[in-house]
């Protein structure tokens, strides 16, 4: 038994500005997360998340095949997309969730702006549930991704999470 992410209740999505004015977002599908929620005090709490970077869908196919070549996510070479949390810091209500994230094989620190949502029991899987919603932006050329050469779209990718985890 354990936390298990809640998919009916989850996104993990990232979105770019095209033409530095049209929002195009992706939503991951498939992701291998474990939590470890002991407790009441979210400073406590980890997350370790292996997102499959080739369950990129930005509901058009063209663009994702290319969002996971060789070019963007290479998910040949790099099939995972990988975060640790390495603490969570409280501040005015909110938190600071900070970990490393690893993207086309380069790590690096991000703070998540992060906010614990509450919890409850569902009616439907009477199951406690508890909700998070969190969101960062890291710019792609800091993972290796030559954003310079593909001038219409903007360095910066915003990630946003929506995660629900019941206990079973």
């Amino acid at each position: 038994m354990g936390w298990r992410i809640d998919w009916a209740h989850t996104r993990i999505d990232a979105y770019v500005k095209f033409l530095r004015f049209i929002t195009v977002r992706g939503e991951f599908r498939r992701a291998d997360v474990e939590f470890d929620f002991e407790g009441d005090d979210p400073t406590r709490w980890t997350v370790v998340a292996d997102v499959h970077a080739d369950s990129l869908d930005s509901r058009e196919e063209r663009r994702d095949r290319k969002g996971r070549g060789p070019e963007y996510l290479d998910v040949e070479r790099y099939p995972m997309i990988n975060f640790r949390s390495k603490r969570v810091v409280s501040r005015d209500g909110r938190y600071d969730l900070v970990g490393d994230l690893t993207v086309h094989g380069v790590t690096r620190e991000v703070v998540f702006d992060m906010s614990y949502n509450g919890e409850g029991i569902s009616n439907r899987s009477e199951r406690l549930t508890r909700g998070f919603s969190a969101e960062t932006v890291v710019k792609r050329s800091d993972f290796g991704i030559d954003a310079e050469r593909d001038e219409p779209w903007t360095d910066d990718v915003h990630i946003v999470l929506e995660i629900a985890a019941a206990w079973e």
